[in-house]
Formats: C-alpha cells, sequence, structure tokens
C-alpha cells in the first residue's frame, strides 16, 4: 500500500480511503468488524463513514477499537436529513465521537449540502 502525506501535518493515510457505506453483505456489525480488519491488514488507513448508518457506525467503532487511533484517519460522512446548520453539524460530528468512542473526527463531510438561498 502506497501512503501520503496528509497536508503539512507529519501525519500519514493510505492513498486508498475505504467508503464505509451500507451494503447487503455486510447487514451485521460482526461483518463490519471482519470487513474493516482485512483493510486494515492490507494497509488501508483511510476511512469515510456513512455517519446516518447504525450497523455501518456499530461495526467501525468495534473494528477501531482494538487500533492506535492516531493510525487511522477517520472522515464522517453526513446525510442531509435534518439540514446542515453550524450547530447541526457540530451537535452530530459529537454524538458520532461520543457513539465511536474515537476521540476525535479527522473530517466531517457533507452529502447533498442544501443550495444557498
Amino acid at each position: 500500500m502506497r501512503y501520503r502525506p496528509l497536508g503539512s501535518s507529519p501525519a500519514v493515510v493510505s492513498a486508498v480511503s475505504l467508503n464505509l457505506a451500507p451494503h447487503p453483505s455486510r447487514p451485521r456489525p460482526a461483518d463490519w468488524v471482519r470487513f474493516i480488519h482485512a483493510a486494515l491488514e492490507n494497509g488501508i488507513s483511510a476511512f469515510a463513514v456513512d455517519a446516518d448508518e447504525p450497523v455501518v457506525v456499530d461495526g467501525m467503532a468495534e473494528a477501531l477499537s482494538a487500533v492506535d487511533r492516531a493510525l487511522v484517519f477517520v472522515s464522517w460522512r453526513l446525510g442531509s436529513g435534518g439540514g446542515h446548520s453550524p450547530e447541526l453539524i457540530l451537535r452530530r460530528a459529537q454524538a458520532g465521537v461520543a457513539r465511536t468512542d474515537l476521540d476525535y473526527l479527522d473530517a466531517v463531510m457533507l452529502n447533498e449540502p442544501a443550495a444557498e438561498a
């Protein structure tokens, strides 16, 4: 696996990021744990998590609980449910940190942000 520097920070991330979104072959958190562990074993250290899918979030949280947090890059993808006000984004990101015990999120991405009026 190739790794790339993350901006001007000393961190490096895998050149490939894995999108963790619902899939019929992984209906349970345990399925996601196996999937993410396989990705880690193959050098993937960057993950984009669909924050609106509890089974994905729970599986990711369990899988990464055994990994040094500094070794993975986790981006949190927020759907458009409820809008994207700054307050709501902050609340949803904080809820994600609390639910996963990750301590922090490396990035928050907005799916389908509302058009400016």
